[in-house]
């Protein structure tokens, strides 16, 4: 404890050498049969050494004391003729009055971490239900957490695993699903487990005509998978992730938007059109570009908005519990309000009538209140961006209305990647920018350490965000920095996500990589592989009609032509080739028309599926 106050008012080495000593012989005293400066004693065969010892502590800790006290008004008196004291952290009361500073940074410690919040202890949606497979495991990575998710088949349930086996650390998704039991077992040594977690057979201690291992005791001793609690909801599947209280799971409600629980309140029907991304997006970034609707008519113009009718958004944010009170009037421009900012997330307000809710820490929604006839009445823009790992999330997006939305997955699907790829290729550009510029600043601060001039202070670089409609983004900010101490819990080793440079140009990112829609998207979704699957079988069946049917036609001309003259030898051969001329043309004509179908089907359909480049000067 003193160590704590002299290494925090600024004490000399010597000093703190000093009372380190003490305290050191005052331990060691311990072993009389002294338990400290209380006098009670374990030994009384010990009672008159430990008067003695009880005497000498007692110096000992007013001694202490007062080295204490006067190392803090001299420290103090130092600051202030130095004119550093204004940049400290001001002493608190209990300080002041002689309390204990290593009390107060735990009472502070102790106040942080109530506040901070556990990115574990929320529902998290992990993919589409739709899209995931039932007849294999599939790895779906959280927060640099590898997951296993499979559908046992017995249960007829979704099960989600940590994505190890115990036995000698095999991925459990690179497995098999046992079709009698509906265990998963593992590819390496064929344990299984069932969708408790629980080992359920162990090859190499059952004989090889049971499936039934021969010693239970060894199972019950086996140690168990990680099982997380899952739920089913707007075609997600979601998973409580935190072992500690998944007990609270049921308790909680879904991070879903306000237009799925009043539709649910008042018994009425809530549909939903899933989508699901990988972007190589750090998490921070993404949610900052998602908050921000000042820049949907310049970022996505011509698919929503456009740039001649973008202006003044004054955003205003509110606190969440009360975002859709419309007679609550709180709102702050920059966040600063009590209780505006909460742990769970906050609200904002624009002047169209349309609210964002977010909450913590994956869910952003727009709640749009559009007019009675508009065509899916009240509906929601939602998504959820998960951290996969340093530099990639998973972007989970619907569109939740109280009306059907009749368009196909696969159609819509291409929208939403139209309007995802004018975002990636600028943003991964911003986690770099901002990595340099700190790199920068910690290197000058190490310069100017030793500085004590205003003047020498490292420059800080960062946003500047005049505006009001960067209202959201000064509120996100400050939340992340409040309750996240600016930082995204991933496990520990995960590695960062590497998007590689284009070889003909220095520090910029492969176009590719950063939009490539086929890897990003495609291969995870079912109605957009299906559609480029059947797509593709259209343009190689557009490509071999186009060849063979026009050779199919002058063949079988040619051969009729043969037999018309060799029964009717009068007629001219010149009169039969003008009369099969049209045919052969026509084919000729038709066979053109096939290519370009074929090319337009390859180059303007399932080049959409696959990568699409995205120019904004062009657009």
């Amino acid at each position: 404890r003193v160590r704590t106050t002299v290494e925090a008012n600024g004490g000399g080495v010597g000093m703190e050498r000093t009372m380190q000593t003490q305290q050191t012989a005052v331990r060691r005293m311990k072993p009389l049969g002294f338990a400290g400066a209380t006098g009670s004693f374990f030994a009384k065969p010990a009672v008159g050494v430990g008067k003695c010892v009880w005497k000498c502590s007692t110096r000992l800790e007013r001694r202490l004391d007062a080295a204490r006290k006067s190392n803090v008004q001299s420290t103090s008196a130092a600051a202030i003729s130095r004119g550093v004291i204004a940049r400290r952290r001001p002493v608190s009361a209990s300080v002041a009055r002689g309390g204990s500073v290593g009390a107060e940074a735990t009472r502070g410690s102790e106040a942080k971490l109530e506040q901070k919040l556990n990115w574990l202890a929320n529902w998290v949606p992990l993919g589409v239900v739709e899209d995931l497979p039932r007849h294999r495991p599939t790895q779906v990575v959280v927060l640099g957490r590898p997951l296993v998710v499979f559908f046992h088949a017995v249960s007829q349930t979704w099960t989600v695993l940590d994505d190890v086996c115990p036995h000698r650390f095999a991925p459990l998704s690179e497995g098999r699903l046992e079709p009698q039991s509906g265990d998963l077992q593992c590819s390496y040594h064929g344990w299984q487990f069932n969708q408790c977690g629980s080992c359920t057979r162990i090859p190499q201690l059952s004989s090889p005509s049971s499936s039934s291992p021969s010693s239970p005791s060894i199972l019950n001793r086996a140690p168990r998978v990680d099982s997380y609690p899952i739920r089913e909801d707007l075609g997600f599947l979601w998973a409580w992730l935190d072992v500690s209280t998944g007990s609270s799971s049921s308790s909680s409600p879904l991070p879903i938007p306000r237009v799925a629980h009043d539709a649910r309140k008042d018994n009425k029907p809530i549909f939903s059109l899933p989508y699901v991304r990988e972007l190589p997006i750090e998490w921070e970034f993404l949610i900052e570009n998602v908050v921000d609707p000042s820049h949907v008519p310049w970022s996505h113009h011509g698919i929503q908005g456009t740039r001649d009718r973008a202006g003044p958004l004054d955003m205003a944010l509110v606190p969440l519990k009360t975002a859709f009170d419309t007679a609550n009037s709180s709102s702050s421009a920059d966040g600063e309000a009590v209780g505006v900012l909460e742990r769970d997330g906050f609200g904002a307000r624009s002047p169209f009538g349309s609210i964002l809710e977010f909450q913590a820490p994956f869910m952003a929604a727009y709640d749009m209140r559009m007019r009675d006839g508009f065509p899916l009445g009240r509906w929601s823009l939602c998504t959820w961006s998960v951290p996969v790992r340093p530099g990639l999330t998973r972007i989970l997006f619907s569109i939740v209305s109280e009306k059907p939305n009749r368009k196909r997955r696969w159609v819509d699907h291409l929208e939403r990647n139209d309007v995802l790829d004018g975002d990636t290729i600028f943003i991964p550009y911003q986690r770099e920018i901002l990595r340099r510029c700190r790199e920068q600043q910690t290197q000058q601060q190490q310069q100017h350490a030793g500085s004590r001039s205003e003047s020498n202070a490292p420059e800080r670089r960062d946003y500047w965000m005049p505006a009001k409609s960067d209202a959201v983004v000064v509120g996100f900010r400050r939340w992340f920095e409040k309750f996240c101490a600016s930082t995204v819990p991933y496990a520990p080793g995960t590695r960062e996500h590497v998007v590689f440079t284009a070889p003909e140009s220095t520090g910029r990112f492969r176009r590719r990589e950063l939009i490539d829609r086929m890897k990003q998207h495609t291969q995870f979704c079912s109605a957009c592989s299906g559609a480029h699957r059947n797509f593709t079988r259209l343009a190689s069946v557009l490509k071999y009609a186009a060849v063979t049917v026009p050779a199919l036609t002058i063949v079988l001309t040619l051969a009729r032509m043969s037999w018309i003259h060799r029964s009717a030898s009068a007629i001219p051969t010149s009169s039969l080739l003008l009369a099969v001329a049209p045919t052969i043309a026509l084919s000729a004509v038709l066979s053109v028309a096939l290519l370009a179908l074929q090319s337009f089907v390859k180059t303007s359909v399932i080049s959409k599926f696959e990568f699409v480049d995205y120019i904004h000067s062009e657009k």
